[in-house]
This record gives structure tokens, C-alpha cells and sequence, in this order.
């Protein structure tokens, strides 16, 4: 069995792209017992501040070019689209919301 952590961290958070409805249609449900449980333990962080933390938007880890997006550094290749600051957490508050949801013992 897996923690709460660790289905955040599997997630797949761009399931809504899917070309292919059962992909969809599983990354939504999916979704929607994350957002279930994290109700029902009275989770204190809004869903993107979670997704945020848990894949690793980290403010500290990017640093913006000319363009204004970020970009993870070291930029290794040019062909990596960037983000925009507002997709980033800090990595204070990103920790504390790894804490947690690590502390968090529901399966």
C-alpha cells in the first residue's frame, strides 16, 4: 500500500490533456479521491500548493531568462519550455507541505 505522498507524487496531473478518454476519465477520478482524502483529513493547502510541492516546482531550483518564464537550472537544453513564476512554490512552504502529507498515515 502506498502513502498519501506517494500517490500525490504518482499522480498524473496532466491527465485533463489526454487524447484518450479512459485516460481522462481515470486521472479524473483519481483525482477526485485525492481531493477526497485530503477533505477528509482536513488538509490546510489548496490542491495547487500541493501539486506544486510534490512535483518539484520549487522557486529556488528555476531562474527566469529574458522572456520572464523560468527555467530549472542548470538549463541543460534549449528546448524545454519554461514556466511562469506563479506555477513555483518556495521551498520553505513546499517542505512544509511534504511534512505533512508525510505525516499523514491514511491509505
Amino acid at each position: 500500500m502506498s502513502t498519501l505522498l506517494e500517490r500525490l507524487r504518482n499522480h498524473d496531473w496532466f491527465y485533463g490533456y489526454a487524447d484518450d478518454h479512459r485516460s481522462w476519465k481515470r486521472g479524473r477520478t483519481r483525482m477526485m479521491e485525492l481531493k477526497a482524502e485530503l477533505k477528509s483529513l482536513e488538509c490546510p493547502y489548496d490542491m495547487g500548493d500541493i501539486r506544486k510541492a510534490v512535483t518539484g516546482m520549487i522557486r529556488e531550483d528555476f531562474a527566469p531568462d529574458d522572456s520572464g518564464y523560468w527555467y530549472k537550472q542548470p538549463r541543460k537544453y534549449k528546448n524545454i519550455a519554461g514556466v511562469k513564476e506563479a506555477d513555483l512554490i518556495d521551498r520553505s512552504r513546499a517542505e512544509e507541505i511534504v511534512l505533512w502529507l508525510s505525516e499523514c498515515t491514511s491509505v
